[in-house]
């Protein structure tokens, strides 16, 4: 299928008919997938065309059939139409690559060149034939973030939806289960705008609670998770809470105004890199933040706090795993004393949430940047955002030892009463990002190193080449669903966890009303090293 170029401006109605006459001198800009097609098609078209070469993003002259000359790469278009006297140009790129393709045709247009828009194969079977006048007008002006969202008809990332990387089968939740905490309950969801927080906010919705409160400290995706809620749910009550985690008081008050039955805690500073370089805000926000929640769900008798964890937690060589770590192990300490029953979730990563490969090769790929890996030899466990967020709340129904089918909370160290589980997650086979990045370019009909390079970054302060998922004193037990298992261990003494907290209570005031003014970075990594050896060992 070809797209006119549209109203834009186009050579005189008598050069037109002229060149109808003859064959025009024609460029294919594509991709070492798109050529080849477009080339054998030009075979049959009528009028017919003399295909004169093709310019691909690099200048390989092997990277398609030896018939079709390689006359450049991207950068040297406005060099090429000049020197081989184009008449017209086909151009044929993935929707994915739409910043590319603005560029490419912004400079055809200033030669005063016909062009016609020929649909991408991997295109046409997704369903996206835009002509690109229209996705012209709707990208934003260069330099400016591609918008990607969740209603995208083609997924989150152009023709490529994130499960269709991983090969895996998400096993259904037992509703009924998951139902029974959440219908005509009040739940408060922390982090309610980030990648989790807003997927369990969504799965919440459909199963008709009371009311759902909101809390996220950044003010747009706060708005954005109410405007979704308030459009799909229009009956559902909501609270939309402006709010930082880390303030106690105000924590408390919110807690005491909405009176949630069910707390869903996922709010957390999450990027490795930055944490390394930040550990008293990592300390703050993921140790600090926590302990305000759970002691205010605590104080309000909640029924149930979830934490959100992850495989970084397990062996930490960074801040941010060692943060969670040491707040999972508070979690566990405070259920033994209120009674509120809680329980960690523990996960690798999650395919598509913010910051994660999948946005930022997307982002890479639109603008025809390479893409980055850190190490060929890098593995990571994922699974896709709403599987992770649906088995989050199978393993919250769960808790206490309800439905948790052959796991006896009642067994375990966390005593009679139940709770202070930590829940993981069936993350199936760890995935190399290499062979990852390799299936995202060619899902968008590309080749690897040939179409889009990949670069080799090295891995980043605080990165394991590959994540483990428990401890090795730490056993595991089924439970009712597949997808979750429930990992036993010690809990460690109060007098160590309260030494724990004291410690970093210490440094935080010590700045005299201006936390963390004089902690040293080196200082706060070595004191959680210290406890987290000391605590979490397994």
């Amino acid at each position: 299928m070809a797209t006119d170029s549209g109203p834009a401006p186009q050579p005189s109605t008598f050069r037109e008919d002229r060149l109808a006459e003859r064959r025009l001198r024609t460029l294919i800009v594509g991709t070492t997938a798109t050529v080849p097609q477009i080339a054998q098609m030009l075979k049959y078209a009528q009028p017919p065309r003399d295909l004169i070469g093709c310019v691909l993003p690099q200048t390989r002259q092997d990277a398609v059939d030896g018939e079709i000359a390689v006359l450049g790469g991207f950068e040297e278009m406005d060099q090429v139409l000049l020197r081989f006297g184009v008449e017209q140009v086909l151009v044929s790129l993935p929707i994915a690559a739409e910043r590319q393709a603005r560029s490419l045709l912004s400079t055809i247009e200033r030669a005063g060149i016909t062009w016609r828009w020929m649909p991408a194969l991997a295109d046409q079977l997704a369903g996206d034939v835009r002509p690109p006048f229209q996705f012209r007008s709707s990208l934003p002006p260069s330099g400016e973030d591609m918008p990607i969202g969740p209603r995208s008809p083609l997924g989150l990332y152009g023709v490529i939806a994130p499960e269709k990387l991983l090969d895996r089968t998400p096993r259904p939740l037992d509703e009924e289960l998951i139902g029974g905490i959440i219908k005509d309950q009040v739940v408060m969801v922390t982090g309610a705008g980030g990648s989790i927080g807003s997927e369990l906010v969504r799965i919440v919705c459909r199963f008709s609670p009371a009311q759902v409160v909101f809390v996220e400290r950044a003010e747009s995706p706060l708005f954005e998770i109410d405007r979704e809620v308030a459009t799909d749910f229009p009956a559902l009550q909501r609270g939309a809470v402006l709010l930082d985690i880390t303030d106690r008081q105000r924590v408390l008050t919110t807690m005491k105004r909405y009176r949630p039955h069910l707390v869903l805690h996922a709010a957390a500073l999450k990027h490795v890199g930055l944490m390394q370089d930040r550990p008293a805000e990592a300390i703050e926000s993921n140790i600090l933040g926590t302990r305000a929640v759970a002691e205010a769900a605590s104080e309000c008798e909640v029924r149930r706090f979830v934490m959100i964890s992850t495989d970084k937690a397990v062996y930490p060589h960074s801040v941010m795993g060692s943060t969670k770590r040491l707040a999972e192990i508070f979690v566990q300490h405070l259920n033994q004393r209120c009674p509120t029953i809680m329980c960690m979730v523990r996960f690798g990563n999650v395919l598509g949430s913010v910051g994660s490969v999948l946005p930022i090769w997307s982002k890479q790929l639109a603008a025809g940047l390479p893409l980055t890996v850190t190490d060929p030899e890098m593995t990571r466990y994922f699974m896709t955002i709403p599987e992770a967020a649906g088995l989050v709340l199978q393993a919250a129904a769960m808790s206490g030892g309800a439905g948790a089918g052959q796991a006896d909370s009642s067994a375990g160290p966390e005593g009679p009463r139940g709770g202070g589980e930590v829940f993981l997650l069936d993350m199936g086979d760890p995935v190399n990002i290499l062979e990852m990045a390799h299936r995202f370019i060619r899902a968008h009909g590309l080749e690897p190193d040939r179409d889009i390079p990949i670069v080799i970054t090295g891995a980043r302060p605080g990165e394991k080449l590959h994540e483990e998922l428990l401890y090795d004193r730490e056993t595991l037990t089924p439970t009712a669903h597949p997808s979750i298992r429930l990992l036993h261990a010690q809990v460690p003494g109060d007098e160590r966890v309260l030494e724990m907290l004291k410690a970093l209570e210490a440094l935080r005031a010590a700045g005299n009303g201006f936390p963390w003014q004089y902690a040293d970075r080196d200082e706060l990594i070595s004191l959680l090293r210290h406890h987290v050896e000391k605590l979490g060992a397994g």
